[in-house]
């Protein structure tokens, strides 16, 4: 028994007659009769009673005519949801991120994109830089987005910031309250004014910081390293040290109760930059569901 068969069964008992089903089915006579007796068989019954004029409908075949309703509307509704899985309309998108873009990144970007796909789900793996290219080999996520550096041999990339597909460098700034701010009127700083300073850094821009700080004659002051840049924040704050953290995550600077405290100086350092990027492996099966969320991104920069 299978799907065809079935519909065909449906077709003779709404017709009535043989060749009027044939022809509703644009199929010839003697095919349609040979896979109704195939069916017969298979079941072992009698379908229908045949005279000169009509095909009747046995008990078994009015059993049958039920569940083969049942059956090709349940096929139908299955096609149907998995022709919008196709499309990526449906289904469940699997991210691992840094935790700043799980707060302000996403949350914006998945609410515009449920405006035009509504019955997706997400689901998040918060985790730090170093083990999203982990779970994005074993198959835990399909999408990454992740602070630089990443290999871009073995992966795809936007580079996105806070409104989505970014157009500028994500440079370092300086975070703190007045106290612990080398003085001056302008809005950017040398990194070489930090030499005196108590800091708090990620733990994965320590080394880079590290290397542009003795590149410039100075061992930095870390009082603070981390997994969070919310911590980084919360820590400059409360007047324990300066933060170094990338522009794009300052912005969350406005989620911490009495924000309006804080300082915020760019760093003037040639090579102190990192940007984040949604990133998938390359050659790797992306589900529909996850290349639509790819492709609005870049449809909406476009706009």
């Amino acid at each position: 028994m299978n799907i065809r068969q079935l519909k065909y069964f449906l077709t003779i008992a709404e017709e009535g007659q043989i060749t009027s089903a044939a022809a509703k089915l644009n199929i010839s006579q003697p095919p349609l009769s040979n896979q109704l007796k195939l069916l017969e068989n298979e079941l072992g019954v009698q379908l229908f009673r045949r005279n000169s004029r009509s095909m009747v409908l046995t008990k078994a075949g009015v059993m049958l005519q039920k569940h083969a309703q049942n059956i090709l509307r349940e096929y139908k509704f299955t096609m149907e949801e998995f022709a919008k899985l196709k499309e990526g309309t449906h289904g469940s998108l699997y991210i691992a991120t840094v935790c700043s873009a799980s707060i302000d990144f996403l949350p914006k970007a998945i609410s515009a994109l449920k405006l035009e796909a509504p019955y997706i789900d997400v689901q998040i793996f918060e985790v730090d830089c170093q083990h999203i290219p982990t779970l994005l080999q074993n198959g835990t996520a399909e999408l990454g987005i992740s602070r630089e550096p990443f290999d871009h041999a073995l992966y795809d990339y936007l580079y996105i910031d806070e409104h989505g597909i970014m157009d500028d460098e994500d440079y370092f700034v300086a975070v703190s309250i007045s106290e612990q701010m080398p003085h001056g009127s302008s809005d950017s700083i040398n990194l070489a004014d930090l030499s005196d300073k108590p800091l708090i850094v990620h733990r994965f821009y320590e080394k880079m910081t590290t290397e542009l700080c003795t590149n410039i004659g100075f061992t930095p002051k870390y009082i603070c390293t981390n997994e969070n840049v919310m911590t980084s924040l919360s820590w400059a704050l409360e007047g324990l040290g300066i933060a170094i953290v990338p522009k794009s995550s300052a912005q969350l600077i406005q989620k911490l109760v009495g924000y309006e405290k804080l300082i915020v100086r760019r760093i003037d350092q040639p090579g102190f930059s990192s940007n984040t990027a949604l990133i998938w492996s390359k050659n790797s099966y992306i589900s529909p569901t996850a290349q639509n969320f790819i492709d609005y991104l870049k449809k909406s920069s476009d706009k």
